[in-house]
Parts: structure tokens; sequence; C-alpha cells
């Protein structure tokens, strides 16, 4: 192997950590257990041999290997158009906005508004147009449209103007069914099924409940083999205890739970494990994105599961800030690199500001930025007999120069990584172009993206079919 091994990841546990925190989840699902309201639920956990009393389930241990033996270990994500494009095992990791903010900021003029529809449609351009960027969320949350509908309204616009992978989340199972609906409009279910192209987000409410809305759309997903993301939002201090460790035990509690529910309904359902848990800052009450704690107990997460062999899913490029500040891009940066380094294999809340209640494109381009700088760093160095150069510096000799040599002329381009908007240019060169900081060129880069012409991926009859199943659903609430 030419490139060096000695990158590839940050470690906070060591494997007698990750156990204690598996075992005692284990522990934590036997003795307590979890909250099921959901008539199948009961029956599906009851009949595979967990004791299930007033509908919470005491899941035992060797439920809980089963599920994670039958589990994929690798599950591949595509393209609409069906190219391989996400393949979630050993510790790759692919990266993506965050959904369904309140809020948006605009880094023109500073207004925070609610989303419109066509705020989505252009944070969906952008992001198409963002080259690392693996995934496409809608970012915000639609306002000036019926609400019960406003989830089709987004998937919409996602398959409609990007050929990346959505991740989408419905309010019910009848929304899972109408977006399965909506995908079929442009590739067959056993099409889908083959080659999923999303990526069904859903949660648990901490601690330890599992609400019948979700699984309804649990169970069904596992049916229709649809991806799930099963995301268990804990708040250490408020939803969970104030410890890291034992916010970490009921992540996993309520993770390995729904592992179970889901191998139960269809053994081999695809399902990528929970990573999203932050802590609630005691002065303020503030669910934190952008703490060290916070990203502790993601990367300590990211471990277990990958000692377990699973999938999964965790949070970066997001912040506290009100604005695309200078803190937002400290959180955002700290939060991306941890994540990458650890491993998590589906990485989202890109844009995020004010802990998840607003959303910013301006927060979106830079970190594109920076994901590009994390992903050369990954890379490592080139140690082929040619890169380590010893016939060249042999050649050109003490105290000469390897500007004009063939040599760098050869791998300048593959061994430099090449900023988009991180200025390097000399002062004088700098000042003339209008002294730009780094907010202004990310503004403009918005502004020129926006300002072309847009095509769309969908035909008119493609796009008439999914008008009408969202007139449907909006006429039948």
């Amino acid at each position: 192997m030419n490139f060096m091994d000695a990158i590839p990841g940050l470690k906070v546990l060591d494997e007698a950590g990750i156990k204690k925190l598996y075992f005692t989840a284990l522990e934590v699902l036997e003795r307590t257990g979890v909250s099921v309201a959901q008539k199948e639920t009961c029956e599906l956990l009851n009949d595979a041999g967990a004791k299930v009393e007033d509908e919470v389930a005491y899941i035992p241990a060797w439920l809980v290997e089963k599920a994670v033996n039958s589990a994929p270990k690798q599950i591949i994500i595509y393209t609409i158009d069906g190219q391989p494009v996400m393949r979630l095992t050993n510790g790759n990791f692919y990266f993506g906005t965050g959904e369904n903010t309140v809020f948006m900021i605009d880094g023109s003029t500073g207004e925070r508004r609610r989303w419109t529809k066509k705020d989505v449609t252009n944070a969906v351009v952008l992001q198409d147009q963002m080259e690392n960027l693996d995934f496409m969320t809608p970012l915000g949350l639609v306002s000036d449209c019926n609400p019960q509908a406003s989830h089709l309204h987004q998937f919409e616009i996602m398959i409609t103007y990007s050929n990346k992978p959505p991740m989408f989340s419905a309010y019910d199972k009848q929304g899972v069914m109408d977006i399965l609906e909506m995908a079929a409009v442009i590739k067959s279910p056993a099409e889908i099924e083959k080659k999923p192209f999303w990526m069904n987000l859903m949660a648990s409410t901490s601690p330890l409940v599992h609400s019948a809305d979700v699984l309804d759309k649990l169970l069904y997903s596992s049916e229709k083999r649809i991806p799930v993301i099963y995301s268990c939002t804990q708040a250490a201090g408020a939803t969970t205890p104030v410890t890291l460790a034992g916010t970490v035990v009921i992540n996993l509690a309520e993770g390995l739970s729904a592992l179970v529910i889901s191998q139960l309904k269809n053994e081999g359902a695809p399902m990528i494990m929970p990573g999203v848990i932050t802590n609630m800052d005691m002065k303020t009450s503030v669910t934190s994105y952008g703490s060290p704690e916070s990203t502790l107990m993601a990367c300590a997460l990211a471990e277990v599961y990958h000692w377990l062999g699973l999938t999964h899913f965790g949070t970066a490029g997001c912040s506290d800030a009100k604005v695309a500040d200078e803190q937002a891009a400290i959180e955002s940066c700290f939060t991306c690199l941890t994540q990458a380094l650890t491993g998590c294999n589906v990485i989202h809340d890109i844009g995020y500001l004010e802990s998840g209640l607003a959303g910013s494109l301006d927060l979106v381009v830079m970190t594109n930025e920076l994901l590009a700088m994390i992903k050369r760093f990954k890379q490592g160095i080139n140690l082929a007999p040619e890169c380590l150069a010893a016939d060249l510096i042999d050649q050109v000799g003490i105290g000469n120069q390897f500007l004009t040599e063939d040599h760098t002329l050869k791998h300048f381009r593959s061994e430099n990584w090449e900023p988009d908007l991180i200025d390097r240019y000399r002062y004088d060169e700098w000042e003339n172009d209008g002294k730009k900081d780094l907010a202004q060129r990310a503004q403009e880069r918005i502004e020129h993206i926006l300002s072309e012409p847009q095509s769309k991926k969908l035909d008119q009859h493609q796009a008439e079919e999914l008008a009408k199943i969202i007139k449907k659903r909006e006429q039948n609430q």
C-alpha cells in the first residue's frame, strides 16, 4: 500500500470501554425496558421471546445479539439514476445537510424568517452544486403550503432538482407511503428496493420511548426495505443522565431496541444506527450542537457501532451560533473533522445554526470548502517511490529548486488541494479584488449558482404525477 496508514482514526475508547457501554445498554434493555405503544410491535417482541407488560418491552441480550447478526454490515445508497455513491461500511463517511429547520438566515440581508418553497428549492439547487455534499436534505421546513403535506413538497423539490440521494422524513406511516408512491413515478418499487436512492429519517423519544407513530413508520419501512436512519436525540442532563456515559447508554438502548424491532419485521432490513447526541447547557438550557461533550459522545457511539459491525449516523457542520460567523466556523470545523476521523458513516446537519432551529446557505457553502480540506487530509501521504522522490532529490542536488522540474508539473495537482473560497493571494491582490472576506465570497458563490438557469431532472409527465399525489394528500387531510 502506497498511502500512509497513520491518519485514519480518532479513538476515545479502548475495547474494554466499548464493552462497558454495550453491555450496560443490554442491561438497561433487559431490566428497565423500552416503551412500545404499538400493537404489532408488542406482538413481534412477545412472540420472539421478549417480555412485554403494559406496552413496555424487556428485551433479552440474546435477542439483541440476534438482531445485530442479521442486520446488514454494508448498506449501499445510490443516486436516483442508479449509480452507487454511498457505501456505508468500514468507516467510510458521507456528508449532507440537516433538514426541517424552522427558520432560515438570509446571508444577503441578515433576515431571520420562515422557509418558503422557493427558499427550499434554492437550498436544494445549491446543495446539488456542492461537490463535497454526498446526499440531499431540504434543509428547511416549507411553510407556505398545507403543513400536513410539507414533507411531500420537500421530497418533490429534492428529486426534481438533484440526482443526489435524498434524506427524507415523514409525519406518519401514510407519509412514507405517499413518498414511496412519489418515488415510484420515476422508479419501480422493485428497482428502488434493489438500488435504494434514499434514507428515511425518524426518531425515538428519550428516554426509552418508541412512539406508536414512529413504530408505524419503522415497521412499514422495514417491510419495504427502505433504508432507515433511526435517530435517538438525547440531551445529557435533561432527557438522559448528565454523565456522558449514561447518555451514550440510553442512546445505545434505544437504537438497539429499534434494530431488534426492524429485524423482527423483516430480517436483513437496512437500518443506520443513531448518533445524534447532545448535552444541555445548564446556564442557558439550550441543547448544544457545538459542544465538545456532544462530539465525545458521538465518537463513542461510532466506536461501539464499528465494533458491532453496524452502519451509523452522526451530526456535524452545525453550530449554536445565530449567524454564519466565526463561532459557526469553529464549531463546524471541529464537529466535521472529528466525525470524519472517527469514521461515522452518514453525517448530517451541515448548515444548522441556532442549535438546529435555523438553517444557513452561507454555512453550507463555507462547510463545503471545509469538507474538501478534510477529504484531502484523510487521503494521507502517498509513499510510492516516485513520491518519495529520492532519485529526483539526488538529481536536483543541494541548494537548487524544484519548481521547473517535470516531476512538479506531473504531481502538483494530485498532491496539493486547491481551495475555492479560501484566500491565498498576496495582500495587494486581495486588496485589488475588493478586500472580500470569506462570508462575502460565500455569498457571491450562492448568488452565482442561484442566478444560473436550473434544469429539472423530471419530465413533464412525472412532474404532473407528483403534483397529483401531493394534491390528493392535501385534500384528504
